[in-house]
């Protein structure tokens, strides 16, 4: 997703995708073999004004940082 398009791009999937009342899981992936974070989604769903109903962050399975952040919304 191109820089400065995110916010748009998850309004229309819960106004044109998303059944009503059901569910957006936005995910952010990371390496920290890399040393790449994962995309701060959560941070990013808060700025846009959505409250998720779950927020997730993983740790790698060898450890070093997280893997993958989430968040899940609901479409009304």
């Amino acid at each position: 997703m191109p820089d400065g398009q995110e916010e748009a791009f998850v309004r229309r999937l819960l106004s044109e995708v998303v059944t009503p009342r059901g569910r957006l899981i936005v995910c952010g992936y990371g390496s920290p073999r890399s040393e790449q974070a994962p995309h701060p989604v959560r941070r990013l769903i808060r700025a846009y004004g959505f409250e998720s109903e779950v927020e997730l962050e993983r740790e790698a399975p060898e450890g070093g940082g997280p893997i993958i952040e989430l968040a899940v919304l609901r479409a009304t």
